[in-house]
């Protein structure tokens, strides 16, 4: 009998396996506890001081799922000691020791179960010399039927979660958990009504790092998808010049909607025999039904993110100059060429130098005698300075009143960048991590302004890495 199998069955002699259904809803969300009973001798291992992080939960083979089952990637080393071993060893199960882990299993699912049992697979793994020492117990969880209730209910457990464990979780540094936690409530679930619970965890979470399987359940709905979008664009409205990209990648791209939904109708019929599915439903091949079911949500959700005729509209209505330019990058080819003109256009004046008559006449506005007047140069000296600093460090040598000395310290004084400077660093990170003719157009603007603007020379920089043929 080889050395893994051995440990295996001593290990199944000790070990009690069991899970209870946290929550359990026909097609979704299904999250078990898994639990670990060990009433052996203690286990102890060189890495690996975890015993939760041995337990996984599959769908038996019998049953049809989306992601075949692959084994556990163990990055543990050393190997499993029996008994009391060595002191340098974690302990890892220890006499009457039991051990809990949340698993959230419906992101296996092809479609919605009935209500009913669904057998599932528990597992423990513990690596052992470069091999995994598997001990399986098969259960079954009951699954209740769906209702609207129930997912209205599971909207209000989250609101209150956000708003009421929120603010501690964020000061205890636990908000990823609770966010991973109530996330699981919705993620890869099938009913549209979960739609509602996915925006409000969207709307919650940063949106550079929120989990986009939430977006593709709200993208799946056109409602939704329409609520996220006026949340969108009332936040671009409110001229906070933050995070202004992750907005943009959620407008679709260049298409119309009606365009987009032509394209993907097509590529349905091609190529996941769309008449089929819609005769067969459910009862057709499993594989090929994952295949259709598949293509149809990808292309409900290309066709729910594009922003419509009258959204774009409202967006081009907004001032602020850094959300023009991401809409003319981003939506260029559903924009009028004169518009996106007059974009541009702002941008070369923006780094176009300041006229020497206007800096001479702020700079003396700091030495005169009405202190409105000192404060008004001020204010505009302040906010030109990233194309004047040059200038300013010369008048800062050559002043000859401390009022005007001071103020200038003042200015040049290093702060923390403002909203407007950082929507300008986001603005540049984007047409350099996207070439192309419209990007490359943006950058000739930039490049050809003031010679001692900081933008300006990054903008040539990213000029010359594409015309020498780096990235």
């Amino acid at each position: 009998m080889g050395t893994a199998v051995a440990v295996g069955l001593f290990l199944a002699q000790g070990m009690t396996l069991d899970a209870t259904a946290f929550e359990a809803v026909e097609g979704g969300p299904v999250i078990v506890d898994v639990s670990l009973r060990w009433d052996g001798p203690p286990v102890r291992h060189w890495a690996c001081s975890d015993p939760a992080a041995t337990l996984s939960v599959r769908l038996p083979d019998e049953v049809p799922h989306v992601r075949r089952w692959k084994e556990p990637v163990l990055h543990f080393g050393g190997v499993v000691v029996i008994g009391d071993g060595s002191a340098d060893a974690f302990p890892l199960l220890t006499p009457g020791g039991c051990y809990t882990k949340r698993v959230r299993v419906n992101g296996d699912f092809v479609a919605a179960y009935p209500a009913g049992d669904l057998p599932l697979v528990l597992r423990c793994d513990l690596p052992l010399k470069g091999r995994v020492v598997r001990v399986e117990k098969r259960v079954t969880v009951r699954l209740r039927p769906f209702t609207p209730e129930y997912a209205a209910r599971v909207h209000a457990e989250v609101e209150e979660d956000l708003r009421v464990k929120g603010p501690a979780y964020r000061e205890n540094a636990q908000w990823d958990d609770l966010i991973r936690h109530l996330n699981g409530r919705v993620l890869d679930t099938t009913h549209p009504e979960y739609a509602r619970t996915a925006f409000l965890l969207v709307s919650y979470q940063s949106q550079y790092w929120c989990d986009t399987r939430l977006k593709d359940l709200m993208w799946l709905f056109p409602g939704e998808a329409a609520r996220a979008h006026d949340w969108y664009l009332d936040y671009l409205e409110s001229d906070r010049s933050r995070g202004l990209e992750w907005a943009f990648r959620d407008f679709g791209g260049g298409r119309s909607p009606l365009g987009v939904w032509r394209l993907t109708r097509e590529a349905l019929r091609q190529t996941a025999r769309w008449d089929q599915l819609l005769a067969t439903g459910l009862a057709g091949d499993t594989t090929d039904l994952l295949q259709q079911t598949t293509a149809l949500r990808v292309g409900l959700r290309h066709v729910n993110r594009q922003l419509s005729d009258d959204r774009l509209a409202r967006l081009t209505r907004i001032d602020n100059l850094w959300v023009r330019a991401f809409t003319s990058m981003y939506l260029s080819t559903r924009l009028d060429p004169a518009w996106r003109g007059r974009v541009l256009d702002d941008l070369k004046a923006r780094y176009a130098p300041l006229p020497a008559g206007e800096l001479r006449a702020l700079l003396a506005g700091l030495s005169d005698d009405q202190v409105q007047t000192q404060r008004d140069a001020a204010a505009a000296l302040r906010r030109n300075a990233y194309r004047v600093r040059p200038e300013l460090l010369a008048a800062l040598e050559a002043a000859r009143t401390p009022e005007a000395r001071n103020r200038l310290a003042e200015i040049l004084t290093p702060r923390p960048p403002t909203a407007d400077e950082r929507a300008e660093a986001e603005f540049l990170g984007m047409l350099e991590c996207y070439p192309g003719r419209t990007t490359s157009e943006a950058l000739e603007v930039i490049a050809a302004g003031h010679e001692g603007v900081a933008a300006v020379a990054r903008a040539t920089a990213i000029l010359e890495r594409r015309r020498a043929g780096h990235p």
